[in-house]
């Protein structure tokens, strides 16, 4: 890269869960509750205790690279973000399902899955050609055992939607097992994303994925390949994580050849990133909607109109245009744009001040809404959105709060709005965990929202077994919570990930994950 390449990358400047599997007793797997991916709260846990050990760049050499190794470099901020993770995903320890690009359930670990026809007895069958890395076969005895320790943990029903109904865990010969459910629910599968681990006797862990872990320091993860892999042994034989503390440092890395995959490109980078000859640039639909949550427990939002007046009073589009800089997409509902269910004909919330003016009649409103420090689209967007509410006699006042403070005041509902980016897909009972009512207990719902018509919808989606069925009962959440909202859905950012030219992706990388394919990308020019 030339000197004037060089300048022009350091003048750009931009603004982690799912589930862990800890070692149990030889022959188990054992997941823990997660810190903050699908099922936990929506900016609560696991970001502190990545920073500590992840953030910092480190003053060592660069890891040495071969034509078949890749650097994949995680900037702060995406670090800092709600629902992300620095690890790779499916790295060592698959899980039983996966996702197709539309959402719906994959094969992993398992190879199929059926109810019977009442939803009570859910039968779910191994891949007879998954092995652990060591060649053991993964036997419906281990999994079977893990699946019934989930659903006997004393936190399960308050972290999943179906799993507390399961009534007793079988196993019919060596790849079978059988689920026997006190009542019907059509998330079960959904909700049984453990990774499959053993542990050996020496207190290795053993997993069945494409990469196992070999080296880590603060900053920086190293993998390597599973040349026995059932998926066929993927052509990068080695994979690095790096963290840096700012995305100009990562894009300068980039620039000089030292970083191969960027996870993370602000929109004010990407043109940028475009010109340069040597990479290539991914980009996707965000999974998270970027909103401003309300407290229902306060009187100010306590009536469904004053909510639906706000989301009337807002412009998706100018939001979209000034703040995402073309790059992102309106959202008036939490579900993921791209999700198989998900009826695209319905007619979105419109952009209505005059309506909005209506509903709120006389009313003089004046709420804060918490921005966590560091987030400065969110703080932009924020500010615009105080805008557009000023114009129909809203007086929203921002508050800027560290993110310790945040974590504080969210359980304990010590906040009347706040801004924060729910997970919206594309798993399929994440609604449900966040937008059901609070009883028999709040799941991920802090905000204290209940409205009959949406636990209606999603008490039909959960009971749902077929995909006539449950499009219907997506259809009916939609309507019920456009008409009763709980949050002022805003926009979806369109992400941005860029790759070096030395690697090809398979087609169906696109509008996706890039890291989703990574097992079958390529050298380009054919080499291995």
């Amino acid at each position: 890269m030339d000197r004037a390449a060089a300048v022009r990358a350091d003048q750009v400047a931009a603004g982690l869960p799912p589930r862990h599997v800890s070692p149990g007793p030889a022959g188990t797997c054992v997941r823990r509750r997660p810190r903050r991916g699908r099922r936990t709260l929506p900016v609560i846990a696991g970001v502190l205790a990545v920073l500590a050990s992840a953030c910092a760049r480190g003053d060592s050499e660069p890891e040495p690279r071969g034509p078949s190794s890749i650097t994949i470099a995680y900037p702060q901020a995406l670090v800092l973000g709600p629902g992300r993770r620095l690890v790779l995903p499916a790295h060592e320890f698959e899980r039983l399902t996966s996702y197709d690009a539309r959402g719906r359930l994959a094969p992993r670990v398992a190879a199929r899955w059926s109810p019977s026809a009442d939803g009570l007895i859910w039968r779910i069958t191994l891949d007879e050609h998954v092995r652990f890395r060591d060649g053991s076969p993964v036997t419906a005895d281990l999994v079977g055992k893990a699946i019934d320790a989930l659903a006997r943990a004393e936190a399960t029903g308050a972290t999943y939607v179906c799993l507390g109904d399961i009534a007793g865990v079988d196993v019919d010969g060596a790849r079978d097992i059988v689920i026997r459910m006190a009542r019907p629910c059509a998330y079960v599968v959904d909700e049984l994303d453990i990774e499959v681990a053993w542990q050996t006797p020496d207190g290795e862990r053993i997993g069945t994925g494409p990469y196992r872990e070999v080296a880590r320091q603060p900053g920086r993860v190293e993998y390597e390949a599973n040349r026995a892999y059932h998926g066929g042994t993927p052509a990068i034989d080695r994979v690095g994580l790096r963290a840096y503390s700012t995305l100009r440092e990562a894009w300068a890395d980039m620039m000089r050849g030292q970083v191969d995959v960027l996870m993370d490109v602000r929109p004010d980078g990407v043109d940028f990133l475009r010109d340069q000859t040597g990479i290539q640039t991914w980009q996707s639909v965000s999974l998270n909607a970027i909103a401003i949550g309300l407290n229902a427990k306060r009187a100010v939002f306590a009536e469904p109109d004053v909510r639906r007046a706000l989301s009337l009073a807002v412009d998706r589009a100018e939001l979209v245009t000034q703040a995402l800089g073309g790059r992102g997409l309106p959202e008036d509902v939490p579900i993921w744009p791209g999700y198989w269910a998900l009826d695209r004909t319905q007619a979105p919330v419109p952009f209505d001040p005059g309506a909005a003016r209506r509903l709120l009649g006389n009313r003089r409103m004046v709420f804060t809404c918490l921005v966590p420090e560091g987030f400065a689209l969110w703080e932009k967007i924020a500010l615009l959105v105080q805008r557009q509410l000023r114009s129909v006699g809203v007086d929203m006042r921002l508050v800027s709060v560290t993110l310790t403070e945040l974590f504080a005041r969210l359980p304990a509902g010590n906040f009347d709005a706040v801004v924060f980016d729910p997970l919206g897909g594309p798993h399929a009972s994440i609604q449900h965990m966040f937008w059901h009512s609070p009883e028999p207990m709040p799941r991920q719902n802090i905000f204290g929202y209940r409205s009959a018509t949406v636990d209606a919808a999603l008490d039909t989606m959960r009971g749902a077994l077929d995909e006539q069925s449950f499009r219907a009962a997506v259809a009916q959440f939609v309507a019920a919570i456009r008409h009763d909202p709980p949050a002022i859905f805003l926009v979806r950012e369109t992400r941005t990930q860029a790759v070096s030219r030395r690697f090809t992706l398979p087609p169906d990388t696109t509008g996706t994950d890039i890291l989703r394919t990574i097992t079958r990308w390529t050298l380009s020019g054919g080499g291995t």
